[in-house]
């Protein structure tokens, strides 16, 4: 079985332009071999670090840690050691691809676990690096990464390497200098990295002769830091050196490199090569790279675009970001990651919801709130890995809840950009008056979002584009509406205005 689906998936080739039964061929695949993994009898996996690597390649990184968290449950009464490891490859793929707070629990039992298990107590950095890293990518709350981190390195610094490396099977020093390099990162991003100089030129020097892949992401690191300092001079030399030297898989550090040179050229004012400079690097961020990486470029590019731009009104911020691309970039990755909608669906909700506003006789000096609402309702499934957001068969419980999250991100990446009113319909479509929506339950919702709801919920069922359900009519889509208010899920003023809208057309 295992020879048979490698086999298989190693013919799979531009996973994103799969077409539906290709991708539904590929999820019955991994579903039959995760079946498989669960099943008592079966001998041990040999090629599972082949698989890993061909999931890595795919961007299937959810997959690939459900798949290890069957293994591990093999090998719970089998062999604890290999237990506690594919518990920890399972978090590290969760973490890559998409971590939620059911992570952040299964890796406060496994820190627990291990710390208390002598046996298996190597790991306990590895669980704590990674509980740094959900709070430093997915909480954007830097004190408790920092706290993670060097909780990790005083362990592993105290920890033999030889003793590390016949435990868990990683080699010491490579592992120290990544969550070391971890820790540089989230002091780089404090709000004032004056205040960690001391650390942060300590960990540089520490960092900077280490293996290549660490030193040119510390290096670019660098780069921002001095940047934010006010020492061009010092970036500038920086860059240059990654320029001149000849480093194996440069490419994949494009994001990066991109992202270093739209901060000089926002500092500079040319605001045209910035954002040239920004689509390169969200470009290459989309397309090399795991999804972590992806996410952790998404949030700085946001960041650094806010930054420069943040002196300014939202509709200035708003076509600015349009006239220089951004905003149809952002529409293309979702449309090409999203299979259920075309990459219009955005802006045709933002155009629905204006029209609903104005029917219902919103104020006019909130026409501009309603429809960048609209627009940008959808933006968190930017962070959402592909295959899930895609998924032609039904959702197990782990795909739901990261489904569910798009909300939550497109919440923080709309904060971030300081679109306050936006954030809120973006954290909040999905919820009904009743309380039966996700992710809160709540029952109070401002107008605005249960708007941007409707024409999100009608635009998307009507859909005749749409490639795995049959698009409903509009006739039928107002009766099961009517039905939604007679059970207190939505207000009858919105849905008769929807069918007024309907039927003007």
């Amino acid at each position: 079985m295992e020879t048979e689906f490698i086999s298989y998936i190693n013919k799979v080739d531009d996973s994103f332009n799969l077409d539906i039964d290709q991708l539904k061929d590929l999820n019955n695949n991994i579903d039959n071999f995760i079946d498989y993994i669960k099943s008592i009898n079966r001998p041990e996996l040999k090629r599972l670090k082949e698989i890993d690597k061909i999931f890595q390649n795919l961007r299937l990184l959810v997959e690939a840690s459900k798949i290890h968290n069957a293994n591990a449950e093999y090998y719970i009464d089998k062999n604890y050691y290999k237990y506690i490891l594919n518990k920890y490859t399972s978090a590290s793929f969760r973490i890559q691809g998409f971590a939620t707070e059911t992570t952040k629990k299964h890796l406060k039992e496994l820190i627990k676990i291990t710390k208390n298990d002598n046996d298996v107590y190597p790991f306990n950095p590895l669980f704590l690096n990674l509980m740094g890293l959900y709070y430093h990518i997915y909480q954007n709350d830097g004190l408790n990464a920092m706290a993670y981190y060097k909780e990790a390195i005083k362990i592993l610094e105290k920890t033999n390497a030889y003793q590390f490396h016949t435990v868990t099977t990683f080699n010491y020093k490579k592992i120290l200098d990544i969550i070391k390099n971890n820790l540089l990162d989230a002091l780089i991003r404090t709000h004032d990295p004056k205040k960690y100089y001391t650390e942060i030129y300590s960990l540089k020097n520490e960092l900077i002769g280490s293996e290549n892949e660490v030193s040119i992401e510390s290096k670019t690191e660098l780069i921002e830091l001095y940047i934010r300092l006010g020492d061009r001079k010092k970036a500038e030399s920086i860059l240059n050196s990654l320029k001149n030297e000849k480093y194996k898989d440069l490419e994949y550090y494009y994001p990066q490199l991109y992202m270093v040179k739209a901060i000089m050229s926002f500092d500079s004012k040319n605001i045209s090569e910035a954002f040239d400079n920004v689509i390169q690097s969200f470009n290459y961020s989309f397309k090399k790279g795991n999804p972590l990486s992806y996410k952790i470029y998404l949030i700085k590019l946001f960041s650094i675009i806010n930054r420069y731009l943040s002196d300014i009104s939202k509709n200035e911020r708003f076509n600015i970001l349009k006239d220089k691309g951004f905003l149809d970039l952002i529409l293309q990755i979702i449309g090409k990651k999203d299979k259920f909608l075309t990459a219009s669906h955005s802006k045709n909700v933002a155009d629905l919801s204006l029209r609903l506003w104005k029917i219902m006789n919103g104020e006019e000096s909130s026409n501009e709130d309603i429809y960048l609402s609209g627009f940008f309702h959808d933006v968190g499934k930017l962070t959402i890995p592909w295959f899930t957001l895609g998924k032609p068969s039904k959702l197990d419980e782990i795909d739901k809840d990261i489904i569910h999250h798009h909300t939550l991100e497109g919440y923080k990446l709309m904060m971030i950009l300081n679109f306050e009113k936006e954030a809120e319909a973006a954290r909040n479509h999905h919820e009904r008056i009743d309380g039966s929506g996700y992710l809160r339950g709540m029952k109070k919702i401002p107008n605005i979002t249960q708007i941007v709801a409707m024409a999100d919920i009608y635009l998307a069922a009507t859909d005749t584009n749409r490639q795995y359900k049959i698009p409903k009519s509009k006739e039928k889509l107002i009766f099961e509406l009517e039905k939604d208010v007679r059970n207190g899920r939505f207000e009858k003023t919105l849905v008769n205005s929807l069918e007024y809208i309907i039927t003007d057309n």
